[in-house]
C-alpha cells in the first residue's frame, strides 16, 4: 500500500513539472519579443536584472519604499 506521501507526491510532483514547462516556455517566449525590439540585447546582462534594485548615484542599490509609506 503506497504511505500518504507517496499518493501526494505522485499528483502533486507532475504538476510542478508542467508549471515549470510553462514558466519556461513563457521567459524564452518574452526574450524573443524583446529582441525584435532590441536586436542588439546582450541575454546574459538582460538576465542580471532584478526588480528589487534601483540606480541611486550610478549605483545599484536595494530598492526600498519611501518613507511614511
Amino acid at each position: 500500500m503506497d504511505s500518504p506521501t507517496s499518493c501526494l507526491e505522485s499528483l502533486v510532483v507532475p504538476i510542478i513539472k508542467q508549471i515549470h514547462r510553462m514558466l519556461r516556455f513563457s521567459t524564452e517566449d518574452l526574450m524573443e519579443q524583446v529582441k525584435v525590439i532590441f536586436p542588439d540585447i546582450d541575454a546574459k546582462r538582460l538576465g542580471e536584472v532584478d526588480a528589487l534594485m534601483k540606480i541611486e548615484d550610478e549605483k545599484l542599490v536595494l530598492y526600498s519604499l519611501p518613507e511614511g509609506r
